[in-house]
């Protein structure tokens, strides 16, 4: 093995850092933007990321958000004559069918304000935008982004809050609590790595033993149970899925079986 190689593990000890530093670097390193009715393009990871921020974004802004598959979009759906403005998400930049679906939103419609958010600031996709959003994650060079993920998350939910200000719909005061439940959030980083470093332990032989995986939550969370359907199966390359538990109850929960895990993710 090549001396120090980086291993999805050691950008995921990096999360603590990297959010502070987004959270030090606020507000100047977030646009303030324009428009109620958002449409979002995004694959991956980077879609996970925009359902988990999504009703962070609407509650905070009283916007509508519409996230959309960019190839779906670009070839099956319509491009609403409400919508204001497009953010396209890509972490390396290069996500081909995110840049295809921009051009050709900007030749529908060239008055739109096209935002790019990535890591890239010169990857193709930073030449199609009008503006570039740095995520702030520096690269990640292994093939499963996990800071990227939390990053895009976080930076998302700070431009909200941003533009909330910006607008007048949250006080000096408001911002301000906001901000501090975050970095009590990103405090937590590392603690949150060990107790889930304990749990596989604990656990490790009956999750071994798994041939599926199932990830259920309701609400907000559905971006981090679809997460872990990708992550996943990126990682340990068996089948696994995230899903609410309302559409759980509607059909899948039939397959379950006595070689199938489950987890069940909690809010508050």
């Amino acid at each position: 093995m090549e001396e120090n190689k980086p291993s999805m593990m050691t950008y995921i000890m990096e999360e603590q850092e990297v959010l502070s530093n987004i959270l030090k670097n606020y507000p100047d390193n977030c646009p303030v933007i324009k428009g109620n009715d958002w449409l979002v393009l995004a694959t991956g990871s980077s879609i996970n990321a925009a359902y988990s921020a999504k009703y962070y974004i609407e509650n905070i802004l009283d916007v509508y958000l519409r996230i959309e598959e960019p190839f779906k979009f670009h070839y099956y759906e319509k491009l609403k004559e409400e919508t204001d403005n497009v953010i396209g998400i890509s972490q390396s930049g290069e996500s081909t069918s995110t840049i295809d679906a921009l051009k050709a939103i900007e030749k529908m419609k060239p008055e739109l304000t096209i935002y790019g958010l990535t890591s890239k600031r010169e990857s193709e996709l930073a030449q199609v935008v009008d503006e570039v959003i740095d995520i702030e994650n520096g690269i990640e060079r292994v093939g499963y982004v996990t800071k990227g993920f939390s990053a895009t998350v976080f930076k998302l939910m700070l431009t909200a809050l941003k533009t909330a200000k910006a607008r007048g719909l949250i006080s000096d005061q408001e911002e301000e609590k906001e901000l501090t439940t975050f970095a009590k959030a990103i405090d937590k980083i590392s603690e949150i790595i060990e107790k889930t470093e304990n749990f596989f332990e604990k656990w490790s032989n009956e999750l071994m033993k798994a041939q599926r995986f199932t990830s259920l939550c309701t609400g907000a969370l559905i971006g981090t149970a679809m997460e872990m359907q990708t992550k996943f199966s990126e990682t340990i390359r068996l089948p696994s899925q995230g899903m609410d538990i309302e559409v759980f109850m509607h059909g899948p929960y039939f397959e379950v079986n006595s070689n199938h895990q489950q987890f069940y993710i909690d809010s508050n």
